[in-house]
C-alpha cells in the first residue's frame, strides 16, 4: 500500500504526473517518519483525528523518533495531505484517512523499536484496552509470538 502510495498514486491519473514530495525526505526516510508517526498517534491518543497545533507535534516527534536531521514538518505535513494521501482536512482538524492505516503504520513497534519491543507489547497485551491493540498485534505477530506467547507459555509451564 504505501509504496503505490508513494510512488504511483498519481501515475493512475494519468499524464504522468507526480507530486513532488515537497519534505525532502526519500522513500525510506518519509516511510520510517509515517511507522513513528502512526505508533505516537496510536498509542498517544487512540484518535485519528487532531487539530493542526497537535498534528505538528506528533510530525515533529515522528522525525526526532526518526532520527531525521533535516525536515520541515508543515512540508510533512502536506505531504501526507497531497503527495502521499494518508491524511485529509475536515474543518480545522487533520485525520488519518482511515483508522486502519494508522494501525498498520504503527508496525513501528516491529521495524523499529527492536530495544523496546517486548516492553511495548506487554504494555499492549497487560492493557485493560486490550481490544484496541488487536490489529496492531496481528501486524506484530511474529514479534508478539516470540515474546508475549513464550512468557505465558513459560509461566504455564512453571505453574503446571
Amino acid at each position: 500500500m504505501y509504496d503505490a502510495l508513494f510512488e504511483g498514486h498519481d501515475l493512475t491519473k494519468g499524464g504522468g504526473f507526480v507530486h513532488q514530495k515537497k519534505s525532502g525526505l526519500d522513500m525510506d526516510e518519509f516511510h520510517h517518519v509515517l511507522r513513528t508517526l502512526g505508533y505516537s498517534t496510536f498509542q498517544e491518543t487512540g484518535t485519528i483525528e487532531y487539530d493542526k497545533d497537535t498534528v505538528i507535534r506528533f510530525i515533529q516527534k515522528a522525525g526526532v523518533m526518526a532520527g531525521i536531521r533535516k525536515y520541515h514538518e508543515h512540508l510533512f505535513l502536506d505531504d501526507v495531505l497531497v503527495s502521499v494521501p494518508l491524511f485529509t482536512v475536515e474543518g480545522n482538524y487533520y485525520k488519518w484517512k482511515h483508522k486502519a492505516m494508522q494501525e498498520y503504520f504503527a508496525q513501528y513497534i516491529c521495524a523499529d523499536a527492536k530495544a523496546h519491543q517486548e516492553t511495548i507489547l506487554m504494555n499492549m497485551y497487560r492493557s485493560a484496552h486490550l481490544a484496541l491493540y488487536i490489529h496492531v498485534l496481528d501486524l506484530c505477530y511474529k514479534t508478539f509470538r516470540a515474546t508475549i506467547v513464550h512468557q505465558v507459555l513459560q509461566k504455564m509451564v512453571a505453574h503446571y
